[in-house]
């Protein structure tokens, strides 16, 4: 009889213990899916934050060259027409459901909308520019109206380029963050590394950004 009941119960628990590892498997597939998913989405936020720097460099130089140029508009009565101007920042991005650092989700989407507050403010003073820059050109405008504006936008300038001053932290910091989000959640250290990902910054991590701002420092 027992050896009856041990024929039945024995292919149970064979099936039963064999569903049970192959649920694990799928779980822990899927999770390492998510990391793959997180590191790669970070990765590509690394990459977009590298090109937001790069346009608030250049935005800067800009600001820089027009000023020259209205140096040179207060040393002669001839207009000074420039082609130099600030650029808007890249803002698109469609990942942010795959990064498993909510802490970051919410500092990067904090850094995203004041740049796209920036772009408002970059976008309406060109236009403004570019408007009475045709006005001079199909002598619409006269010079000395247009010197007026010109120094007006110079103005505007020196006040958008106070704020990408404040922005430029900004962004080092995000991209510091996300520097060290993304050497920590390389999915080729470990199958398992899902369950070391935080959803929050660990303690003391504002130490650990501190570090990492210097190296960015040393490298930029």
């Amino acid at each position: 009889m027992e050896t009856y009941i041990l024929a039945i119960i024995s292919p149970f628990f064979g099936a039963f213990f064999a569903f049970i590892f192959l649920r694990i498997a799928d779980c822990l597939n899927e999770k390492h899916s998510k990391v793959v998913k997180n590191h790669k989405a970070l990765c590509e936020v690394q990459l977009l934050i590298n090109e937001m720097h790069r346009i608030l460099r250049n935005n800067l130089t800009q600001i820089d060259e027009v000023s020259k140029g209205f140096k040179r508009q207060l040393e002669t009565e001839v207009p000074i027409i420039t082609s130099n101007r600030p650029g808007v920042f890249l803002t698109e991005f469609n990942k942010l459901s795959d990064i498993i650092n909510e802490s970051y989700v919410n500092d990067f989407i904090t850094m995203i909308y004041q740049a796209k507050s920036l772009n408002r403010d970059i976008e309406g003073i060109n236009e403004l520019y570019l408007t009475f820059r045709e006005a001079l050109i199909l002598k619409n405008l006269k010079p000395e109206i247009y010197k007026a504006n010109f120094g007006n936008y110079k103005y505007q300038l020196d006040l958008i380029k106070k704020h990408l001053l404040e922005f430029k932290n900004v962004i080092l910091k995000n991209l510091a963050i996300c520097r060290i989000l993304t050497r920590n959640s390389n999915p080729k250290w470990n199958k398992l590394n899902y369950f070391h990902e935080k959803k929050k910054y660990q303690k003391n991590f504002e130490n650990i950004i501190s570090k990492e701002l210097n190296k960015l420092a040393e490298e930029v």
